[in-house]
């Protein structure tokens, strides 16, 4: 393993109590379609705290209908937000002054699937619970720890 990579290693091991944490309170916030809000402005908070700038973007059905890629799936969409954090990096550190700095998209969403009818679960669907180091509660594999993964890699 090249020192990079143990030092990145090192890193992900040094994090993990605080990502499962993160995941945890992400999957105890419930969000379903259209009522996403508090989960946003979690994911919102995090970003600020790793020195993120931060929008918050409204959808506008007008706007999106006549994209070819549109699909509507009957949600209103004056309560969804989209959050958005923007990293600035520098230049500077590049070895050479004719290369141009990139950008990096992470995406990923943070509504779920219904759960149904809550009586038919062991534990709550927004329990979090951790059991044998396996989290479990609605959007934990689909997908607020991708999510999560991502924020943390910042």
């Amino acid at each position: 393993m090249s020192k990079i990579s143990k030092h990145i290693s090192n890193c992900v091991d040094s994090l993990q109590g605080e990502l499962f944490c993160f995941i945890q309170k992400l999957v105890q916030t419930a969000s379903l379609p259209g009522k996403e809000q508090k989960v946003q402005e979690f994911v919102a908070e995090k970003l600020r705290e790793l020195n993120l700038d931060v929008d918050f973007v409204s959808s506008n059905l007008d706007d999106l209908k006549d994209h070819p890629g549109f699909c509507y799936d009957g949600i209103p969409f004056e309560d969804r937000i989209n959050v958005v954090g923007c990293w600035h990096g520098t230049a500077k550190n590049h070895r050479s002054a004719n290369h141009q700095a990139q950008s990096l998209i992470l995406n990923g969403h943070v509504d779920v699937v219904s759960p149904g009818n809550e009586a038919l679960w062991d534990d709550s669907p927004w329990s979090g619970k951790i059991i044998d180091g396996k989290l479990y509660g609605r959007g934990s594999c689909d997908m607020k720890a991708g999510l999560a993964s991502g924020i943390f890699a910042i």
